[in-house]
């Protein structure tokens, strides 16, 4: 049993409560197996001292009669596309999107429009896609949209939000909000579920604006310092451009977020399902992007290092006992062997490159040269880098003379 919650709009704190009160005593009134209890925790954020609510959840999976609530198939409207939503602490696999067929129930056999579609498995194994009226004869209760729980978007049941009957604002639109959210107002990005999330945030500009709130809920400034901008179309571009390069990103990918992320990214309109899903598409690509210049940098040092090789054969026969002098360390890894932690030294010297695992250690930093013995024991070839292994490795101390020797002396004495 694990616990999940969610910070929820201060105003509505305890209508939020409520229904989700109402939803769990509901349920446990249909004789359900399982099920969630929740509570209203008040909170104070240490940087700013604004207080803020937040709505615990625990519990496990409902089920009756050995069926047991997977999760939910959420259509967007007018559209083939869907995302999948799992029930809170449900271990088992993934739902199968190759399964989904829109507007079917595989128990009643109608077809007929559906918003949604609720998944269930029984002690078999066996799983069922059923209308969202059919879900009683298996879990005890009809399905209603507050029932979409998963370990993400379970806040969205109990949260209540609606759009107020205002129709759904585009994609980048929404971006926009988020980049503007971002940059402007809080000065980065929030996950979701924590405190001030800028899925959160976004989801309450239009509000927050029009109610001139002082947001410092959200961060230090008002959400009107970010109007003009958005209103300026300051961030259009580059709203468009994460849904261009997102599609890129997600296209070889699968999995239950991905295959969501797709659908929120293929998606004219943010359907409320959707925000949370397109918003975080910001930070993912801010981690490719930097996972780029990481090792753009890396095969720069590659080139670098490659460039001082000359000798792409064994230096020497396996067996003789080598010193080398001023050897240029460029490269220390580790891993968990056989007899514990190894670190695998990598240097260049007199035109070629050495490696060798140590399991004992060795004081040394990448960049640093370093006078060296060792003896050859083979040749390795990895990423089509050659390398003469060395073994028995120890660093070459300089003999000092007689006068360094008896200052050195003088040193040690002082201490």
């Amino acid at each position: 049993m694990e616990n999940y919650s969610w910070v929820v709009d201060p105003l509505s704190a305890q209508a939020s409560l409520e229904k989700a009160q109402k939803l769990v005593k509901r349920a446990n009134k249909k004789g359900l197996n399982g099920g969630y209890s929740v509570e209203l925790i008040k909170k104070v954020n240490p940087e700013n001292e604004a207080v803020y609510y937040e709505i615990a959840v625990t519990g496990t999976p409902y089920e009756i009669g050995g069926w047991t609530f997977v999760g939910v198939i959420e259509w967007v409207p007018e559209t083939e596309l869907f995302i999948t939503k799992s029930s809170p602490n449900y271990e088992g696999a993934e739902i199968d999107r190759s399964l989904v067929k829109q507007n079917a129930c595989d128990h009643c056999g109608t077809n007929r429009k559906r918003n949604y579609q609720v998944v269930v498995e029984n002690a078999e194994g066996e799983r069922k896609v059923v209308g969202s009226t059919c879900t009683k004869d298996f879990l005890g209760w009809a399905f209603s949209p507050s029932f979409i729980d998963s370990e993400k978007d379970l806040e969205e049941s109990f949260r209540g939000y609606s759009s107020g009957g205002e129709s759904p604002k585009t994609s980048v639109y929404i971006l926009e909000t988020a980049l503007v959210v971002i940059n402007e107002i809080v000065g980065g990005y929030v996950k979701s579920g924590n405190t001030g999330s800028t899925k959160d945030a976004v989801i309450d500009y239009d509000f927050q604006v029009k109610e001139e709130s002082d947001s410092r809920y959200y961060g230090p400034k008002p959400f009107t310092a970010g109007l003009a901008s958005l209103e300026s179309g300051k961030y259009t571009a580059q709203a468009e451009a994460l849904i261009v390069e997102g599609r890129k990103f997600v296209a070889d990918k699968s999995g239950g977020y991905y295959d969501n992320l797709k659908v929120a990214l293929e998606s004219e309109f943010a359907f409320p399902s959707l925000i949370g899903l397109l918003v975080s598409i910001i930070p993912v690509l801010k981690k490719v992007e930097l996972e780029a210049i990481k090792a753009k940098a890396e095969a720069e040092k590659r080139l670098e290092i490659e460039g001082e090789v000359t000798i792409q054969t064994q230096f020497a026969e396996t067996g003789t006992k080598l010193v080398l002098n001023q050897a240029k360390v460029v490269g220390i890894h580790g891993f968990n062997g056989a007899y514990g932690w190894v670190q695998i030294f990598t240097f260049i010297a007199e035109g070629a490159r050495f490696k060798w695992f140590s399991t004992g250690g060795f004081d040394a930093e990448i960049g640093s040269t370093v006078n060296l013995k060792g003896t050859v024991k083979g040749f390795d070839t990895y990423k089509d880098a050659n390398s003469t292994l060395l073994t028995r490795c120890s660093e070459v101390k300089p003999k000092l003379t007689k006068a360094e020797k008896e200052a050195l002396k003088e040193v040690e004495w002082a201490f």
